[in-house]
């Protein structure tokens, strides 16, 4: 008898959490949506077809399995697009089974042009790597930069050039965002982080600080 009630209890225990997650999905989705309405910004279940294919290229997209983009908030002027959506993927298998949400802006401009690259905080884990020989790309004028960075493309020349002083210091008022590029776009986003309501306008706001780093009001030359 004890079996039986305890695997009763056990199943109305899962049952009673995926009721709690679905309404709390449900809860984040309206309150998405409710921000877009206010904001006049458009707003969409998943990515369109060309935002897709734009986030697809990064490295980002590529981690893990079972890829899903979701929740998408649109912003777009003449010249620039910004989406903001919520992204997870999934790594390991059964108890080592682990859901990686983050919070994900991507930004399109004809008017940007930046070499292929990566940038994220530094952490323990980034030092770890790059002692055992992963790709830290530094900048002897500049440590305060390469310290707070870990910065990796597939051409460190053109990435030294491109991320003039002014650049640097600018992309370093924001350096708890990790940073993707490649050409005509980017993406910032937020690692253990489910997008909400409260991350719109900073996450908007943190976007468009990244595009003036990036190239959209500097001027290289």
């Amino acid at each position: 008898m004890f079996p039986f009630v305890f695997a009763a209890f056990m199943i109305a225990g899962f049952i009673g959490l995926a009721i709690y997650a679905g309404v709390r999905e449900k809860k984040r989705r309206e309150g998405l949506r409710l921000i877009a309405s206010e904001l006049g910004l458009e707003y969409g279940e998943a990515l369109s077809g060309i935002d897709a294919e734009r986030f697809y290229r990064f490295p980002l997209a590529q981690r893990g399995k079972y890829p899903k983009a979701s929740s998408a908030i649109i912003a777009e002027s003449d010249d620039q697009r910004m989406v903001l959506f919520d992204y997870q993927y999934v790594t390991g298998s059964g108890k080592h089974r682990k859901t990686h949400h983050l919070a994900t802006l991507l930004c399109y401009s004809p008017r940007l042009n930046v070499p292929s690259m990566s940038l994220e905080p530094e952490s323990w884990t980034n030092k770890v790597a790059t002692f055992f020989g992963g790709q830290d790309i530094c900048f002897e004028e500049d440590p305060a930069f390469s310290t707070v960075f870990r910065l990796r493309g597939p051409d460190p020349e053109a990435i030294r050039k491109f991320l003039i002083p002014v650049r640097r210091e600018k992309l370093r008022e924001h350096f708890n965002d990790c940073v993707e590029a490649h050409g005509d776009s980017f993406i910032l986003y937020r690692k253990y982080k489910q997008l909400s309501a409260a991350d719109v306008h900073s996450l908007l706001k943190d976007g468009l600080a990244t595009a003036e780093a990036l190239g959209l009001n500097v001027d290289s030359n």
